[in-house]
């Protein structure tokens, strides 16, 4: 009889804490690298464009630049929510192509002299720059009209500067932030770290902003009450004259809106 031997085999068993886990493998590697590095180019012009607006849209709110236009401050508050929740869905998702992207240039040699990441890289930086020039303009012109402006009487100088200036300014800034970062990947350095964390602070510090603005704004809003006149006209008092005081009457008149008396 053949004697029964024990199978002592060790089993491998693949533990998840020796591999790489699914999220840490998605976030250092790309599938899709030309299709995600023409998304990354494309978040990066969005999202600066977004904070530009943003600031516009904030200094309007916090200013009532859109004065007593009713239609403005319907749209104004829907901008600055619209603003709102693109930041918050499209600032995460700059951070992961930026990471994805970074991490799959270093294992592909060769693949930022190729054709499918330069057009991406500088059509983005013309981008940049055209909307970077554009700001600078307006705010070049404010500064100019303000010149032409010295010794004008009741000249709201500063409420131009505050409302026009300091939007244009900043929108320079951060339109020149970006199309830097992406002159330096069109020469191969990498800064895409340095500059997602960037725009990921700006972005959530935009989105908060925003946000406080409109919740503010909504609780500091309250309908005005409106007298109703008496049915038959509008009420208008005139100055009787005297001709009641002597009656006991207030000096007053009360006329509807044919010019017959009231009677109270």
């Amino acid at each position: 009889m053949a004697e029964n031997q024990r199978d002592t085999t060790p089993v491998t068993v693949e533990s998840s804490a020796n591999g790489t886990s699914f999220i840490k493998r998605e976030l250092n590697g790309s599938s899709f690298l030309t299709l995600e590095h023409v998304g990354h180019m494309l978040l990066t012009v969005v999202i600066a464009g977004l904070l530009a607006s943003g600031i516009n849209v904030a200094i309007s709110m916090w200013t009532g630049g859109v004065g007593d236009n009713p239609l403005l401050h319907i749209l104004e508050p829907m901008a600055a929510l619209s603003i709102t929740t693109a930041l918050i869905v499209l600032v995460p998702l700059l951070v992961v192509l930026d990471r994805r992207t970074r991490a799959e240039w270093r294992v592909r040699a060769g693949y930022t002299d190729r054709l499918a990441y330069k057009v991406p890289v500088y059509t983005a930086l013309g981008l940049l720059i055209a909307a970077k020039t554009l700001a600078f303009i307006q705010a070049m012109t404010i500064v100019v009209t303000s010149l032409t402006l010295i010794g004008v009487k009741d000249a709201s100088v500063g409420t131009m500067y505050l409302t026009d200036f300091l939007p244009a300014i900043i929108a320079t800034a951060i339109f020149g932030g970006a199309a830097w970062y992406v002159f330096k990947l069109a020469k191969g350095r990498d800064n895409g770290r340095m500059f997602s964390l960037v725009m990921a602070v700006l972005g959530v510090a935009m989105a908060v902003t925003l946000f406080i603005t409109i919740v503010v704004q909504n609780h500091n809003s309250k309908a005005e009450p409106v007298s109703n006149p008496p049915s038959g006209g509008s009420m208008v008092p005139l100055d009787g004259g005297g001709s009641n005081s002597g009656n006991g009457g207030s000096g007053v008149n009360y006329f509807d809106g044919n010019g017959s008396p009231l009677n109270y």
